[in-house]
């Protein structure tokens, strides 16, 4: 079925156009993400590998799990918390 990914990617390009928030949770945009990649393999298969050299999803996916991450420490130290937020898988958490 071609049309359920299109419509998937599109959905996800109005929200990012619309500045909707797109973070809320990681995991699901990695799927997104890598949907993505696979339509641009069948408009040409050679697309995926040469998107490697390009592609700064991994990086940026890990800024924002750093960024958290210390917001949520900073947090559990104001609130004097005893909670230890490394246990969190990230990209569930968000």
């Amino acid at each position: 079925n071609v049309s359920a990914p299109l419509n998937m990617i599109r959905a996800f390009r109005n929200r990012v156009f619309h500045n909707e928030s797109i973070c809320w949770n990681l995991e699901r945009v990695t799927s997104i993400h890598q949907e993505i990649i696979t339509v641009m393999g069948w408009i040409n298969d050679g697309l995926p590998k040469w998107i490697e050299g390009l592609d700064r999803f991994e990086h940026t996916k890990q800024n924002i799990i750093n960024k958290m991450m210390s917001i949520l420490n900073y947090t559990r130290k104001i609130l004097n918390l005893n909670i230890d937020f490394s246990d969190l898988n990230p990209i569930i958490a968000f």
